[in-house]
C-alpha cells in the first residue's frame, strides 16, 4: 500500500513499535493518532456502506450484534496484525470454516467454536498466520545457512 513507504507509513510504525521514542523523535504523536483513525473510519464507512447496499438493508441490530464484531476479530487474529495479508488469509479461512459449520451447528455452538478458536489462536498463535509463516521461513533459512557453514 501506499502509506507503508511514505513518511505517514514509518511515523505508524515507529509509533507502534515505541511511542516514547517515536516522539523522542520528534514524531507528533497525536497527529498521527488522529490521522490513522480518521483513516480507520473512511475505511469502516466505505465499507459498511458496501455491505449495506450488498445486502440491501439496513439494520443497526446487524451491524452491532455480538456475532459480526467476533467473527471480524478471529478472522484479524487468526491471519495476523500487521499485515496487509494477514486479515484477507484470515476471513478466507474463517468463512470457508464457518460457512460448513453454520449449516450444521446451532449458533450457541457457532459462538462455542469462535471463543475455542481464539483461545487456540491467543496461546499458540499471537502472531496470527502469517507471522507463523515468517517465523517458518525464518527457520528453513536458517538452517540452510548453517548447513552451509558446516560444509
Amino acid at each position: 500500500m501506499i502509506i507503508e513507504k511514505c513518511k505517514l507509513g514509518f511515523a505508524f510504525r515507529a509509533i507502534r513499535e515505541g511511542e516514547m521514542a517515536a516522539a523522542t523523535l520528534g514524531v507528533n504523536i497525536s497527529k498521527y493518532r488522529l490521522i490513522a483513525f480518521t483513516i480507520s473510519a473512511l475505511y469502516a464507512g466505505f465499507l459498511g456502506g458496501a455491505y449495506s447496499l450488498w445486502i440491501n438493508y439496513v439494520y443497526p441490530g446487524d451491524a452491532f450484534a455480538g456475532l459480526k464484531t467476533d467473527q471480524m476479530f478471529v478472522m484479524l487474529l487468526l491471519g495476523g496484525i500487521g499485515s496487509y495479508l494477514g486479515p484477507i488469509i484470515g476471513a478466507t479461512a474463517l468463512l470457508s470454516i464457518l460457512e460448513v459449520l453454520w449449516t450444521y451447528w446451532t449458533e450457541v455452538w457457532y459462538m462455542v467454536f469462535l471463543g475455542t478458536v481464539i483461545m487456540f489462536i491467543v496461546l499458540l498463535m499471537p502472531q496470527g498466520a502469517v507471522g507463523l509463516i515468517l517465523k517458518r521461513r525464518e527457520v528453513i533459512s536458517t538452517r540452510k545457512l548453517l548447513k552451509e557453514l558446516v560444509k
